[in-house]
């Protein structure tokens, strides 16, 4: 409110200045007192300054009310949303999640496996209001073969070695990005967010990932992975990704 308010007398001030200037009122006073010119020649130009800034103070006001907006909507609609692990029973549901959102996914049998060696590793987007699963993200801690096989572009070749992840997470681990999807926007939003929080809260130095969508091209980009050879392009069928350090 006093940011307004100084708007408007910055305004109110600035549009007198200009005003007098165009009713001639300076060149009288000028005329009057000839010692005044330079004080009275600067009210013009002052004048102009001070409205082109609360100019400028209005359109960063603009944009930052605009982001405030978008960020407490978007948050809003992630309130109810959380991350929780997976129970064997769930991964049927997980599957059809990813088959509709992603298209190609690993077997049952491989998916099973992989849930087994860590049980930790498949978490679903559930929104607590509803209890309904509405996404769901797929992260592997990787024992070092496991990042000997990334880096060789082979880690899912059939049929996968559990032996490549590790059966629990630790602090500063390399970790690989099995999958992620979400149900709608709210889904996809959710999945996301939970899965940046996931990564920052176990403490993990490098995630390595292989979209599969031009979308998760395009999400890979938009948070810092790069090409783990120099000679790949970020393009979707490349391998795998280095995300820069957390």
């Amino acid at each position: 409110m006093k940011t307004l308010v100084w708007a408007i007398v910055a305004t109110a001030f600035s549009a007198f200045g200009l005003l007098l200037s165009l009713w001639g009122v300076d060149d009288r006073i000028i005329a009057k007192f000839p010692w005044s010119a330079p004080a009275v020649n600067l009210i013009p130009i002052a004048s102009l300054t001070m409205l082109g800034l609360v100019f400028a103070l209005f359109i960063v006001y603009l944009i930052v009310a605009l982001i405030s907006t978008i960020y407490i909507r978007t948050s809003s609609s992630l309130q109810n949303v959380t991350s929780v692990a997976c129970r064997e029973e769930d991964l049927p549901k997980i599957r059809k999640i990813a088959e509709s959102e992603i298209g190609q996914v690993s077997s049952e049998e491989d998916t099973l496996a992989l849930y087994r060696r860590n049980k930790q590793a498949f978490r679903k987007i559930v929104d607590t209001k509803t209890h309904e699963i509405i996404g769901y993200f797929c992260i592997l801690p990787l024992t070092s073969d496991g990042l000997d096989r990334v880096k060789n572009r082979n880690l899912l070749e059939p049929p996968i070695d559990v032996k490549c992840f590790a059966q629990k997470f630790r602090k500063g681990a390399d970790v690989y990005i099995g999958g992620i999807a979400g149900v709608g926007p709210r889904g996809k939003a959710g999945a996301h967010e939970q899965l940046k929080l996931f990564i920052v809260n176990k403490n993990f130095v490098t995630a390595y990932a292989r979209p599969m969508t031009k979308r998760g091209v395009a999400l890979a980009r938009e948070n810092g992975f790069k090409p783990v050879s120099e000679n790949d392009n970020l393009v979707t069928g490349v391998y795998a990704y280095k995300i820069r350090s957390i």
